[in-house]
């Protein structure tokens, strides 16, 4: 067996070295290789970027379909402006052990018979359902000096809602009532306590309905909303409003590249809107019954750029008023975004439209409100607006935008000074009526927030508008300049929480006469209203409270004749579970 296999390997051992020189030879040869292509095979492989422009939702394999929808604690905020959220340092997020509590039940009570009761309570069937509750009282006395009368109010809300997660959307239905009653004291310092009628209180009840319809990730059909109000006030004045409102299409219907990254699509918003208030008490002999009924329809189509946004349409609105007054009002409704660096983004727009104003609406502006309300659409024929916002970071955020409205139906409210007479309910004090002018508005907003400094939050609002009227001189008991500065701040690992607000509203002018061919003008005075709060977390579950509001101590009037209580301060506990 050996002899035969050393010839063999012998054998191949000269063959493999022949190859090697011969190889050796042809790469010394470079004149004789020729120029030539090569053809590379590759497979694809998506990045990130090609797979943001796949239209097609993917298909998870999976028995549950549901979103799970979380659920949160109610909380009254300021005005909401259209900032987005700021990115969070790592540090802000305190990493808690035990387990958070969504329900709460909070007491405090204070000066001038001050008392405040607010809870929430929650409960989840399963990832898909869940139902809560949430209900507030306060009740407080004014305590004015030299007051000849009782000067308290009282004000009790509820809310209770139904939620259901579908696969691609969430349902929810609701109710809720609010109950406030106020005690009529804005009377003329002349007045004297034998020419008060009895009969000073003020009540409204405001019962509501609602529902909707959010669906995800669709370009047709996006959401409804459903309301339904009802409002009245002891004296026989009561209202139904009915609201319906639907949004449908999409932004980014087609993806395309032309100045970089587009997409074009067609939106359209649709509403329907009735409004049906009577009135029992005669003012002026005019209507006691009105009844609106506003059909709309906005389509738009809309360019996504990552240069400019576009959208550009018309807002077209049916609008059927009493005796028989039915118009159609079309308005240009567009908006454009310029975005050449984060910090700097212009913006403007040109719209218009039709504003129901119910006697709801007045009367959570001014609720001193005489038993019958003259009621007149507020119609914008035309305005437009440019601006500037930007993110600076994720510390300082800001939007400013300045603009002009031709108006008709500008709301402002007469003082109405009634002598006692028992055919008068509200006996011998001021009541207000409104009253309508059409005219120019020029406006001016700022909103601007700032964490750049660490558990310290900012933001600033500023409003300036200034009317031009067709017959009267000025909007009365509206305010020309509004401003507000507010601060929180989070210390010992967030448990102690530090907030306070400042706000500014400057002077005003009424008219005090039951029309303006009699009566006269009267200034209201400019004002300052400082309030403070602190809150520390003794447990996960137990918290005390502290704030002061008015802490200025200064009884200014909101309204002519009517003055808000000095400083109080409220102190109390929270319950979480």
């Amino acid at each position: 067996m050996k002899k035969i296999i050393f010839p063999i390997t012998f054998v191949l051992s000269i063959f493999s070295m022949a190859q090697i020189k011969q190889g050796d030879a042809n790469v010394n040869r470079k004149d004789d290789i020729q120029q030539g292509s090569v053809t590379v095979n590759r497979v694809y492989e998506p990045n990130v970027e090609a797979a943001e422009k796949i239209k097609q939702t993917p298909q998870e394999k999976t028995e549950i379909q549901k979103k799970y929808q979380p659920s949160y604690t109610p909380k009254d905020l300021a005005a909401a402006s259209d900032f987005e959220t700021s990115t969070l340092r790592a540090e802000e997020l305190p990493v808690e052990n035990s387990r958070n509590f969504r329900n709460y039940f909070e007491a405090g009570y204070g000066n001038n018979s001050n008392l405040d009761l607010n809870a929430f309570v929650d409960y989840e069937f399963d990832e898909s359902s869940a139902i809560g509750v949430s209900a507030g009282y306060r009740s407080a006395k004014a305590n004015l000096k030299n007051s000849i009368i009782d000067d308290g109010f009282t004000h009790f809300n509820a809310d209770g809602f139904y939620r259901y997660n579908l696969a691609n959307a969430v349902a929810k239905v609701g109710i809720g009532a609010r109950l406030s009653g106020y005690d009529l004291y804005g009377y003329a310092p002349e007045i004297t306590s034998t020419q008060i009628s009895k009969n000073n209180y003020l009540s409204y009840t405001h019962l509501k309905a609602y529902g909707i319809y959010d669906i995800f990730d669709s370009y047709w059909l996006n959401d409804i909303k459903a309301e339904y109000h009802f409002f009245r006030s002891n004296y026989k004045s009561r209202e139904n409003h009915i609201k319906l409102n639907a949004n449908v299409g999409s932004k980014d219907l087609f993806d395309f590249s032309l100045l970089g990254s587009e997409s074009f699509g067609l939106i359209s918003k649709g509403n329907l809107e009735f409004l049906n208030s009577h009135f029992d008490f005669s003012f002026l002999q005019q209507r006691k019954a009105y009844n609106f009924l506003n059909l709309g329809l906005t389509p738009q189509i809309a360019w996504l750029g990552d240069f400019i946004d576009i959208t550009a349409g018309a807002n077209i609105q049916y609008l059927n008023q009493p005796e028989g007054q039915n118009k159609v009002y079309i308005a240009p409704q567009a908006e454009f975004t310029v975005k050449p660096t984060p910090e700097f983004n212009f913006l403007g727009g040109i719209n218009g439209g039709v504003d129901l104003r119910s006697f709801q609406e007045l009367a959570d502006f001014n609720p001193y409100l005489f038993g019958h309300q003259a009621l007149k659409p507020s119609i914008n024929r035309l305005g437009f607006y440019i601006g500037l916002k930007g993110d600076v970071g994720s510390d300082f955020k800001y939007t400013v935008t300045a603009g002009y409205q031709k108006l008709e139906n500008i709301l402002g409210f007469l003082n109405v000074p009634f002598s006692y007479s028992s055919a008068v309910p509200f006996g011998n004090g001021n009541t207000f009526h409104s009253y309508y002018d059409d005219g120019n508005r020029n406006h001016l907003e700022a909103n601007i927030n700032y964490f750049g400094i660490n558990n310290l939050d900012l933001n600033a609002v500023l409003n300036y508008q200034k009317f031009n009227l067709n017959n009267l001189k000025e909007v009365y008991e509206v305010p020309t300049l509004q401003a507000s500065l507010g601060a929180n701040y989070r210390l010992l690992q967030q448990k102690l929480k530090l907030g306070g607000d400042i706000f500014f509203i400057g002077s005003r002018k009424t008219w005090v006469g039951e029309d303006f061919s009699a009566g006269e003008e009267a200034n209201l005075n400019s004002y300052l209203d400082l309030n403070l709060n602190a809150r520390y977390q003794i447990t996960n579950q137990w918290n005390v409270f502290i704030k002061g509001q008015n802490l200025i101590n200064n009884n200014y009037q909101r309204f002519y004749h009517y003055r808000v209580q000095g400083a109080h301060i409220i102190g109390g506990i929270m319950f979480k579970f």
